[in-house]
């Protein structure tokens, strides 16, 4: 958000920042650096350890990643949002780690990308928390920055919780301090469902979380205001229950978890989208103000 460099992730679990406005490597941050091993390219290789989340504060003084890494080979395709009891004997290991900017950048010289170092755009790992849930992360969100004093991170997973990490209390003789899971919520059944998105609101007052269901919370006091489910749509092609049929006649059973969260700035909007539809609802009516049927990966 400072520097304006594009963050993508590279091999070896490091994140790449990129500036698109002089098509130019700027530097590389490693997110779990560790000794490289070559296989013979076979499907029983270890798997490549990588970032699968990461997300910037606002201001850019803080970033939270998760990275993933395992002696086993990769997972297949959907493994990571399985059913959490029948991952967990295969599963990658995850390590959530919160970083804090080194040097923040003035308003004066931020689009100065000509002089920056890596060190000036660099990040120092202030908290690493080895296996941050039981299942897999799904989602991480962030709001407000280190200097308001307001800076919080919520990330989701399978196995049904999302959980508020916060900065702890000052370090002493000018240690950085570290953030801790100050709190952990669910939506309601049991098993808890699996959460897959999650979202903060501009103010950072709201946090929406979503799996087969969209709940919306008042992240400091974890209490939960509203609960929404996704209505159903019947497109062409759909019977009366509104089931889509393949080019077979059979009934397609395609999961309808939310896949991406988000809130409209400057209206009481919550924008949810999943592979099957796209939702907004209106949070002052608390109705649905728009809906479609429409394939949907991130918003």
């Amino acid at each position: 958000p400072v520097s304006k460099t594009l963050a993508l992730a590279a091999t070896g679990a490091s994140l790449q920042l990129f500036c698109p406005i002089r098509d130019a490597h700027v530097c590389d941050l490693a997110v779990a650096p560790r000794n490289q091993v070559s296989g013979d390219g076979g499907v029983d290789d270890p798997m490549t350890p990588y970032v699968s989340h990461a997300c910037f504060s606002s201001d850019g003084s803080f970033l939270v990643t998760v990275d993933r890494r395992s002696e086993r080979a990769m997972p297949g395709v959907g493994d990571c949002t399985a059913d959490a009891s029948n991952s967990l004997a295969n599963a990658p290991e995850e390590t959530l780690r919160i970083w804090t900017r080194n040097v923040c950048r003035g308003a004066n010289d931020s689009d100065d990308l000509d002089k920056s170092t890596a060190q000036d755009l660099g990040f120092t790992c202030v908290c690493v928390c080895d296996a941050p849930h039981v299942g897999f992360v799904t989602s991480v969100s962030v709001r407000g920055s280190l200097r308001d004093g307001d800076a919080m991170a919520c990330t989701t997973s399978v196995s049904g919780d999302a959980k508020m990490w916060v900065p702890g209390d000052t370090g002493r003789a000018g240690e950085r301090a570290g953030w801790r899971c100050r709190s952990a919520v669910s939506h309601s059944g049991y098993p808890a469902p699996a959460l897959t998105a999650g979202a903060f609101s501009q103010d950072g007052s709201l946090l929406a979380t979503g799996g087969d269901t969209v709940t919306v919370w008042e992240p400091d006091s974890c209490a939960m205001l509203h609960s929404f489910s996704l209505p159903k749509f019947q497109p062409a092609g759909s019977d009366h229950h509104g089931k889509d049929h393949d080019r077979d006649g059979k009934v397609s059973s395609k999961s309808n978890l939310v896949s991406g969260l988000a809130f409209i700035a400057q209206t009481p909007l919550l924008a949810a989208v999943s592979p099957e539809a796209l939702v907004v609802w209106n949070l002052a009516t608390l109705g649905v103000w728009r809906g479609g049927k429409m394939p949907c990966l991130s918003i």
